[in-house]
């Protein structure tokens, strides 16, 4: 399981510091290093460069090496603000775990992504996933994702992985 430090756009309940430009699926992406996040699974989280959405879509086919996540920025006249980041899934690997979270800044006139990245197998757990941005302890974004069989969301394996499912 590889999280990392940036975000995307859909059904998104948004506060006023963020403005949400992109919600959905990013195709396998190189990681730049990564942050210590001991309230994850894997005790990191993933540092990536910005870039868009590569299938809007809240809909995620369960496949090893995709990313969903949301892209946004702090609304204009917003300083550089320090943010927690929670994701809740279903269950988990042996101990069941259910959250995961890491603190992170956000910062002004810049993009922020924060994206959830399916490495390991026991990662991919079918059901409803929720990123949810706080700021100043207040959710500023939440975001749903509904992860499924990869049957079920052929469209991202055929952009991300060049006709997969053909």
């Amino acid at each position: 399981m590889r999280m990392c430090a940036l975000l995307l756009l859909a059904k998104a309940a948004i506060a006023d510091p963020l403005t949400v430009t992109e919600v959905g699926i990013f195709c396998p992406y190189a990681r730049n290093g990564s942050i210590a996040a001991p309230d994850t699974v894997m005790g990191q989280v993933d540092l990536i460069d910005d870039h868009p959405v590569d299938v809007h879509s809240t809909r995620v086919p369960a496949q090893l090496t995709l990313a969903f996540g949301v892209r946004y920025r702090l609304t204009d006249g917003q300083p550089d603000q320090p943010a927690s980041i929670i994701i809740t899934h279903p269950p988990m690997g042996p101990d069941g775990v259910t959250r995961q979270s890491w603190d992170m800044t956000l910062y002004a006139g810049a993009n922020g992504l924060t994206t959830y990245r399916f490495d390991r197998p026991e990662e991919l757990v079918l059901g409803e996933w929720t990123l949810q941005v706080q700021v100043e302890g207040r959710a500023a974004l939440t975001q749903s994702f509904v992860i499924v069989p990869p049957a079920q969301a052929p469209t991202a394996l055929d952009v991300c992985f060049g006709g997969l499912t053909s």
